[in-house]
């Protein structure tokens, strides 16, 4: 039976030579043989008892544990799946361990890790590779469950939880463009009902899954219009809303030196003035400064800040954008760049809005 194939015997060493005794791991040997070529209903327990009384070790368990684990295993490992092997079930994983003399607890040691391992791996590639749970995986899955030893229970356990990864996988790997388009939102709809599982969203990933698709919508299809209270020009529609407050770079003084050459004229008893030119060194930067609080419109015409000002920007005078967690920074062909945080909506939203606008003007 493969694994095994026959192996040559250890040579005696001095000492066996003296004593005229036979390598005791020779035992191994003819147990290795005696499985390369006796088919699996022919092994018997006389024969393993045999082979132990030739080599005299009362208690081979003691002696040879190790490698009675190991003999089980490789046998185990080369047949568990094998569609070509008439001894990859649980039935023959059996016959050996009862032959090797091996107890129920080191067959639980074991085999079923490996039958677990291969059963998942089984399933992983079937799910993976055709996206489906149907009849046929069904009926695949529970005959590789039975052939392996694994209850019900455990199986369906395995499956569940490997539909579910496979599920989850696929939106993993959607959200990395943070985006979501009509037809992938369908696929995944369609691969969840086909794997006959729940895909259970956290609040935050139904939240980021939302934002994607409105992002995707945004980009590429019509864009919902806002509802405002105040007065827009003609053809002009509002795509976003949202209470803002308006920031601007501003230069202010840090502190202002002096220096140049002076000296001091007494004129009487503790009384000085000075004498010399003073050089006034002024220290500025330039700091992010609130300027006003108000309402940020987003329309196909504009870019409307109205509070106690009102400031207009063209989409024909935007260089640049820069996108903040909680706002949008505006870079002009001149003036102010303004930078707009915005309290109640998303700025990634408004930022891909903004865009759209650009490339439709």
């Amino acid at each position: 039976m493969k694994p095994f194939e026959n192996k040559p015997y250890f040579e005696p060493s001095f000492f066996d030579k003296i004593s005229k005794s036979v390598p005791k791991n020779n035992f191994l040997i003819d147990l290795n043989n005696y499985l390369s070529i006796t088919d699996l209903d022919e092994l018997t327990i006389d024969k393993f008892e045999e082979l132990a009384s030739k080599y005299k070790i009362k208690n081979p368990y003691d002696k040879f544990y190790d490698e009675l684990c190991d003999i089980l295993f490789e046998f185990v490992t080369f047949h568990l799946g094998s569609k070509e092997s008439k001894t990859n079930n649980i039935k023959s994983f059996k016959c050996i361990q009862k032959f090797l003399q091996l107890n129920d607890d080191d067959f639980e040691r074991i085999v079923p890790p490996l039958t677990l391992a291969k059963f998942t791996l089984l399933v992983t590639f079937y799910f993976r590779a055709e996206k489906k749970y149907g009849d046929s995986e069904k009926a695949l899955f529970a005959y590789a469950a039975e052939n392996y030893g694994l209850s019900k229970e455990v199986a369906e356990s395995v499956i569940k939880e490997i539909g579910e990864d496979v599920v989850k996988e696929y939106y993993v790997e959607i959200f990395k463009d943070r985006r979501i388009s009509p037809e992938e939102e369908k696929a995944g709809n369609e691969l969840i009902n086909a794997l006959n599982v729940k895909h259970n969203f956290s609040i935050n990933d139904k939240n980021t899954a939302e934002k994607f698709k409105k992002l995707w919508q945004i980009e590429n299809g019509e864009m919902d219009e806002t509802p405002v209270d105040i007065i827009l020009q003609k053809n002009e529609k509002c795509f976003f809303a949202s209470v803002a407050t308006l920031c601007e770079n501003r230069t202010i003084t840090k502190s202002v030196g002096y220096a140049g050459p002076t000296f001091r004229l007494k004129i009487a008893k503790g009384l000085y003035y000075r004498v010399g030119n003073f050089a006034t060194k002024r220290d500025t930067e330039d700091v992010m400064t609130r300027i006003d609080n108000g309402v940020l419109y987003i329309t196909n015409k504009r870019i409307l800040f109205v509070g106690k000002q009102n400031k207009p920007i063209k989409y024909s005078q935007i260089i640049d954008l820069k996108l903040y967690t909680d706002g949008i920074e505006i870079f002009k062909d001149s003036g102010k760049s303004p930078l707009f945080i915005i309290q109640d909506a998303d700025s990634e939203i408004a930022l891909a809005i903004i865009v759209r606008q650009i490339q439709d003007n």
